[in-house]
């Protein structure tokens, strides 16, 4: 399984590189720090999976899930986070798997084992609308240029 981790905190992503390389199952596709560069990672590696870093990317989550369901075959998405309270708002957003930052790395790989590639809540797009004219003006470039060969 092939896995981007998404994180604009250097360390998280580093650790959690390391504890995947650490696997004979799973494959670091690559860490991005912010949604532009996960996006155009996703279409160029077409990963499994995405390691979510809630509270650094989380916030944005709607945009993310409407941008990845122009793919085929969108990845799953695991979300990481240091509050335990954000599992029931991760899982309402359409998260695959959810993982608490306090608990043991087996909690992480048990949550991106359990994933299944594809698995992505694919909101109906009166659900996806971002919040402000902002949000959607740059949704429509970042569409417009994930469409480009």
């Amino acid at each position: 399984m092939q896995i981007v981790v998404a994180s604009s905190d250097s360390s998280t992503r580093k650790a959690i590189g390391l504890l995947i390389d650490a696997q004979s199952d799973l494959e670091m596709a690559g860490q991005v720090a912010d949604i532009a560069d996960l996006l155009l990672r996703v279409k160029r590696g077409q990963p499994d999976l995405i390691v979510l870093d809630w509270e650094t990317l989380g916030t944005r989550i709607e945009t993310l899930q409407e941008l990845l369901g122009l793919f085929h075959q969108p990845p799953a998405i695991v979300a990481l986070s240091v509050h335990e309270r954000a599992r029931n708002t991760a899982f309402d957003s359409g998260v695959a798997g959810f993982a608490y930052k306090g608990d043991p790395p087996e909690g992480l790989l048990t949550a991106i084992r359990s994933a299944r590639p594809g698995e992505i809540c694919r909101r109906q797009a009166d659900d996806a609308v971002p919040r402000n004219q902002a949000a959607s003006d740059k949704t429509k470039t970042i569409q417009s240029s994930l469409r480009k060969p």
